[in-house]
């Protein structure tokens, strides 16, 4: 007599829980679904090619019909692709947006690229001139000077 078996006295086990039933039984729904929705397409598009045959006219049948059907291929991988894209990289979007709010300051960006160059800006805030790149300093500006910020 073989010591393991795959019984138990109460008979055999289902190796699946209820949550991988239920899995199972809405991926089967979502299947019958999409299969449902492509048929009435498909049916919708033998209908037209039918009618456009049927009055003889080719020019139609192929622009018509083969536009439709590569915008239907195409926006069903470009939504694919999207949702794929979205799944994976929205954090970096999210992040993104995040530090472009946050992150805005009150600094106009001339005034941090001169200080990256090395020009010694004045502490306090305002703009620096044009020609404190060449002098390597900021220099008031000409309103500054004459007191209208």
């Amino acid at each position: 007599m073989l010591k393991h078996t795959n019984t138990t006295p109460q008979g055999p086990r289902s190796r699946l829980t209820l949550e991988d039933g239920m899995t199972l039984w809405r991926a089967r729904d979502v299947y019958r679904v999409r299969r449902g929705i492509e048929g009435c397409v498909i049916l919708f598009l033998l209908l037209e090619a039918l009618s456009f045959l049927g009055s003889g006219r080719w020019d139609l049948f192929l622009t018509i019909l083969g536009f439709q059907i590569a915008v239907l291929w195409g926006g069903r991988w470009l939504l694919r692709t999207a949702w794929t894209w979205s799944r994976t990289r929205w954090h970096r979007l999210i992040l993104v947006i995040l530090l472009g709010a946050t992150l805005g300051g009150c600094e106009s960006m001339a005034r941090e690229v001169v200080k990256l160059h090395g020009v010694k800006v004045d502490p306090f805030p305002g703009q620096c001139a044009p020609e404190s790149v060449q002098v390597g300093y900021c220099v008031q500006t000409t309103q500054e000077r004459k007191g209208t910020p």
